[in-house]
């Protein structure tokens, strides 16, 4: 049994204990003991093993992981229509059941009064009625809860947790000069990997199962996501203004042993992307060599687009007329999977090759406002065909990770900009901060409610005096 956090001495004594804030909170995941008494955060699997036939259930979950290892093609629809004969069998399960529970289906439409049921980490049952004959290890009280899809976050900077509230009421220009790049260039390995793990707990309190991170020390951070559980795609993020070359970066040597070491370790719940962190950041020469280097490589990539007006126009002053999208096109970045974070100020041509690459903008609304960049056009980017997805940005631009301030902050802004209440429906805001995200990560399988699907979910209790009536 391994615990998917286990808090160390340094974040207990500072911040009363993963674990602590977890358990205060209602995170969705599973607090129990281990041998030794002390409290430990589990996910669905690890739990499954605990129940009282270990052996079966390990027998169980072992042949499965060789079956799908197996498999080619359509998995998740193979494993769908294998867990429902097994259910129709009445076969014992090592799971979950959500009894007489509500939830968001996979059109984000409510449903009352549904059973669902998981089979070590995939959804194996929705139904009217609990399957006959099956023998659960855990069954879930759904009264006055909702069962939905966890949150992924696009874009963040997991360690600028450390940074929360340290530059406030500047313009992202001064902000990164003044406050951000000093603080960061003090930062060690061991700071990035515990201010990580405050931020994870912080993302599951707020039901956030993965992320896409740009950052450095990303060693820190990625075993900060290992031994935590949870997901995320990260990207050691390169600068370079000046005469060196690509390979001269340390930035890049190190995305590329992160690639060695990392790139799917944990089941593939942590895969490593390419990650520039601006146009504006990097002579031309690095970029075009990336643009090289990434396609050599077949790796996905995460970039900061269009975020401030003086990003993007000084842009056009230095490449002739060409957006930041244009520019970064033009010489290669575009032609893998992309995630460009922000992107606030598109224009002409900007969202037809953004549709044609089959790129992810990363909107980050509350950064946005907080650092006066402006609003995202969403309306016209999703109705351009374009795969739109929600982040917080770090923690010292938002200065949260609560993915459902995010949504709310999202869909309002839309609104008040464009001055039309009619814009940006729940459906709309919610697909951005579950399965778009995850998209935007290269994950399939997993991001909605649906048999077959990845088991992450999140519950929110509908109880409460603010969401009443219901």
């Amino acid at each position: 049994m391994q615990p998917i956090i286990k808090p160390s001495s340094e974040l207990r004594k500072n911040y009363n204990s993963i674990a602590e804030i977890c358990r205060a909170n209602k995170t969705p995941v599973f607090l129990t003991k281990n041998g030794e008494g002390d409290t430990v955060i589990m996910d669905m699997e690890t739990y499954a093993r605990r129940e009282d036939d270990l052996a079966a259930a390990e027998r169980l979950l072992t042949a499965e992981r060789a079956r799908l290892a197996g498999t080619k093609g359509h998995t998740v629809d193979e494993f769908r229509t294998n867990m429902r004969k097994a259910v129709e069998k009445g076969a014992r399960t090592h799971g979950v059941l959500f009894s007489n529970i509500t939830i968001l289906d996979e059109k984000f439409s409510v449903q009352t009064g549904k059973y669902v049921a998981t089979e070590g980490s995939r959804i194996a049952w929705i139904g009217d009625a609990p399957p006959a004959g099956r023998d659960y290890g855990r069954v879930y009280d759904g009264r006055d809860k909702l069962l939905m899809p966890a949150f992924y976050n696009a874009h963040t900077h997991l360690p600028m947790s450390l940074l929360r509230g340290h530059g406030e009421n500047l313009a992202l220009d001064a902000w990164l000069k003044t406050r951000i790049f000093p603080f960061e260039a003090r930062m060690t390995s061991e700071d990035v990997y515990h201010a990580t793990m405050l931020s994870i707990a912080e993302m599951l309190r707020f039901g956030v199962v993965s992320a896409s991170d740009m950052y450095y020390f990303c060693g820190a951070i990625a075993r900060a996501v290992l031994e935590s559980g949870v997901k995320a795609n990260l990207g050691r993020a390169v600068t370079c203004s000046d005469g060196r070359g690509l390979r001269d970066l340390p930035a890049y040597r190190e995305t590329l042993s992160l690639l060695e070491e990392f790139d799917g370790a944990g089941d593939s719940r942590l895969l490593i992307d390419f990650a520039l962190h601006a146009e504006y950041t990097n002579s031309e020469r690095v970029i075009r060599e990336f643009a090289v280097a990434l396609c050599e490589r077949g790796a996905r990539v995460q970039v900061h687009v269009s975020e401030t007006k003086k990003e993007h126009e000084e842009c056009k002053a230095r490449h002739e007329g060409r957006t930041p999208v244009q520019y970064l096109s033009d010489l290669g970045v575009l032609d893998k999977p992309l995630v460009a974070a922000h992107c606030v100020h598109l224009e002409g041509d900007d969202f037809a090759l953004l549709r044609a690459k089959g790129a992810t903008v990363a909107s980050c609304p509350k950064s946005n406002m907080k650092l006066a960049s402006g609003v995202a056009d969403a309306p016209r980017i999703m109705r351009e065909g374009i795969n739109l997805a929600l982040g917080t940005d770090g923690a010292a631009s938002n200065n949260n990770l609560n993915m459902l301030e995010e949504i709310k902050f999202f869909a309002l802004a839309q609104k008040c900009f464009h001055a039309d209440p009619a814009l940006i429906a729940p459906g709309e805001a919610l697909r951005a901060a579950t399965v778009a995200g995850a998209l935007a990560q290269g994950r399939s399988g997993t991001g909605a409610l649906r048999e077959g699907y990845a088991a992450d979910l999140i519950v929110l209790d509908l109880s409460a005096p603010y969401l009443q009536p219901p």
